[in-house]
């Protein structure tokens, strides 16, 4: 193994299918489970959340990334070779084969997924996994970090868009990205989203995003510095920039700054592709500097940036400010309420006895109780738009009317090493068409920026039933439980 205190060792080391982005409670439960047996009982978990973060939907992301991770998901030589440093106790002859075990350990399941770009409401499955209990529970970790950050910056953006109407919006979230390195899957989140475009050149050279971006407070400060003024720094920046100079103008002074952007473009003989402003009351600045050049001989367009959330870029829109283009960061990247979608994969089903038999979790808050069972979610479609969705049992079938099928199979099982993906990878352009495609069906009500009504989702009555049948069963047997068996 690679000596970690070298300047060449990469901490995230990682790869496709790595079994290690796991937790170790995992490691806890996957020997105990394989120790006692029942490391091949067949399970079923959903993948949910409770709450939708901006709004009434949540924009389904990552889904790709997920079934990447279960296709290629096997443990190495090397992670064998971890696991037995991170826990001596899988050496000692009590767990004999468990190590074996993992090493053979694929996936093989059958998983049911929401799409790339299609909608999600609270409780309703985004993910459907079900295989064995070791290889469905190992994959809980890298299933939650790949569609929960993806499908909250997707919904982010999606509001950006909402917000934003006709005025192009683009993603310059990089240096406020969680985590470290390139984060292309913020990115590529913000372009599913519907953002038009990317300052992040790894994500725009890997996913083929356009490339956009401005000048910065430094290069014109620098400049400034050394060539003499300020206006001698926006002539450089416009000679070597033809077609990409969007010139930021509050370095020194936002009103200064355009004055001195003008006189350049003077100089050089076209106007600027635009200014930004990033600083003070950008918005007000916005309307000064459009009245200061209202023919547009100067620039072109009108950027305000510095801090948006999609509520004060509806607040511009509404006003009416001249703006021809939104950048958006950290508050999309990484928003404070909430920092995260709150999704949650949870086990909703077992075979005990040749039976799938429904499993439920019972919480005293309300909200995290548990649907149980295999189940599939509808939703009606009338006239183009979507008016309502119904989760219901598997063995229940569709509800009469006009209902569609959510849920799509996207890996199935077998004898083989691994699952066969049954869907084809899809551009990136056309996951964000579909995306905006299912965004127009929502009604206005639903997708509003102020005040959005919470979209209806019904729980059937079978499941319904099924729910307070099994609390019932559980509570009256946790009542009467007068002898401990232990199992060794």
């Amino acid at each position: 193994m690679m000596d970690i205190n070298n300047w060449e060792y990469d901490e995230q080391k990682t790869r496709p299918g790595d079994p290690l982005i796991a937790d170790k409670y995992h490691f806890t439960q996957i020997k105990t489970i394989w120790a006692l047996g029942f490391s091949e009982v067949k399970t079923v978990h959903d993948c949910f959340v409770r709450r939708t973060p901006f709004g009434s939907y949540l924009l389904v992301n990552g889904i790709e990334r997920v079934i990447k991770h279960l296709h290629n998901f096997r443990f190495t030589a090397e992670d064998i070779e971890a696991i037995s440093l991170m826990d001596p106790l899988s050496l000692t002859p009590k767990y004999d084969g468990y190590l074996d075990y993992l090493a053979n350990l694929r996936f093989k399941g059958d998983v049911w997924a929401i799409p790339e770009g299609n909608l999600a409401f609270p409780k309703e499955p985004i993910l459907r996994v079900e295989g064995n209990w070791a290889e469905t529970w190992m994959v809980e970790s890298a299933i939650l970090k790949a569609v929960d950050d993806a499908s909250l910056i997707a919904t982010y953006a999606s509001r950006v868009k909402e917000a934003a109407g006709r005025v192009p919006s683009f993603d310059f979230g990089l240096r406020r990205s969680k985590g470290d390195g390139a984060n292309v899957s913020s990115a590529r989140a913000a372009y599913v989203g519907g953002l038009d475009a990317t300052s992040n050149g790894r994500a725009a050279s890997n996913l083929k995003i356009p490339w956009v971006g401005t000048t910065s407070h430094e290069g014109i400060a620098g400049l400034t510095a050394l060539l003499g003024s300020e206006v001698d720094a926006f002539v450089a920046m416009m000679t070597h920039n033809e077609g990409n100079d969007v010139l930021i103008a509050d370095t020194f002074s936002t009103m200064s700054g355009t004055e001195n952007i003008k006189r350049a473009a003077k100089i050089v003989g076209r106007p600027v592709k635009g200014v930004r402003t990033d600083s003070g009351d950008t918005i007000g600045y916005a309307f000064k500097m459009r009245e200061s050049d209202p023919n547009k001989e100067g620039f072109e367009g009108i950027m305000p940036t510095g801090d948006y959330t999609f509520e004060l870029i509806h607040e511009a829109i509404k006003r009416g400010a001249p703006v021809t283009g939104f950048a958006v960061g950290g508050k999309m990247v990484a928003p404070s309420n909430p920092t995260t979608a709150g999704s949650v994969y949870k086990l909703v089903a077992m075979n005990i006895d040749e039976e799938m038999v429904p499993v439920i979790k019972i919480s005293d808050d309300e909200i995290k109780t548990l649907l149980p069972d295999r189940k599939n979610t509808w939703r009606k479609v009338d006239g183009g738009q979507i008016i309502g969705d119904v989760i219901a049992s598997d063995n229940e079938g569709k509800p009469d009317g006009e209902y569609e099928p959510v849920l799509v199979q996207v890996m199935r099982g077998g004898n083989t090493r691994r699952s066969k993906i049954l869907i084809e990878p899809r551009d990136l352009q056309d996951i964000q068409a579909f995306a905006r495609e299912n965004i127009a069906m929502l009604p206005t009500k639903y997708r509003r920026i102020e005040n959005p009504v919470p979209y209806p989702v019904r729980i059937s009555d079978n499941l319904k039933d099924l729910q307070r049948k099994i609390i019932s069963e559980i509570k009256a047997k946790q009542a009467q439980i007068d002898e401990i068996v232990i199992i060794q």
